[in-house]
């Protein structure tokens, strides 16, 4: 039945599944060094492997992210030459993907769900968290 919408339907989405891989570890890396913020400057170690290591990490994976995005774009690169609204096929399907995401966050979020997107009295991390101090 895949077969039946397009021969390269497996490439399509591993391409357009790439991109969101990137998107979702490159958000990743900034929310780790944002997390633990408090951290940073407790040492050199923590320094390095709590923030430049994971904002390196998304910086480079957010210029895979664009670059990835410009490729697919041009039809020209798809697997088969078929385009969507004048765009490849793979960044349709993944651009498709991100809009359902955003349309659910949405619904979701207006639905009032507080279990997801409640905020604690403390947000911060725990204070040795960095060190694998634990206070339990």
């Amino acid at each position: 039945m895949v077969n039946a919408l397009s021969e390269n339907f497996l490439f399509y989405t591993l391409s357009a599944l790439s991109l969101m891989i990137t998107s979702y570890y490159a958000l990743t890396g900034i929310a780790c060094a944002v997390y633990y913020r408090r951290e940073l400057r407790r040492s050199v170690k923590n320094l390095i492997f709590i923030g430049i290591a994971p904002l390196t990490g998304a910086a480079i994976l957010a210029y895979l992210f664009v670059k990835a995005t410009i490729d697919l774009a041009a039809v020209e690169n798809s697997y088969s030459g078929q385009s969507v609204l004048g765009m490849g096929v793979p960044l349709a399907i993944a651009l498709g993907f991100f809009l359902l995401g955003a349309v659910l966050l949405v619904a979701w979020r207006l639905a009032g769900s507080e279990r997801f997107f409640g905020r604690r009295a403390f947000e911060a991390v725990e204070p040795g968290a960095g060190t694998g101090v634990s206070r339990t």
